[in-house]
């Protein structure tokens, strides 16, 4: 579990469960729109379901939270693109 302030996002492992993930991120969201570590989580679980479409929205969302964690997700889309 990761605790920003008074929001927190149970992670339930992606693979098994990306529905449940997504809807968490969601709400932590919904709950405190400029929480980035929602944006990069949801980005992360796009990657991992091959929609890269919805995880650059994150990406491009990311850039104007938090320059550190859109980088990240920047990376990981490029790995998978390089990989897939």
């Amino acid at each position: 579990m990761t605790t920003n302030a008074s929001v927190s996002v149970v992670r339930p492992p992606v693979w098994r469960y990306p529905e449940d993930a997504i809807q968490a991120c969601q709400q932590a969201i919904e709950l405190k729109p400029d929480y980035a570590e929602a944006y990069f989580e949801l980005g992360i679980i796009y990657v991992a379901l091959k929609d890269l479409k919805l995880a650059r929205e994150q990406y491009n969302i990311l850039k104007t939270l938090d320059e550190n964690l859109a980088k990240k997700l920047f990376d990981v889309i490029q790995h998978y693109l390089q990989n897939k």
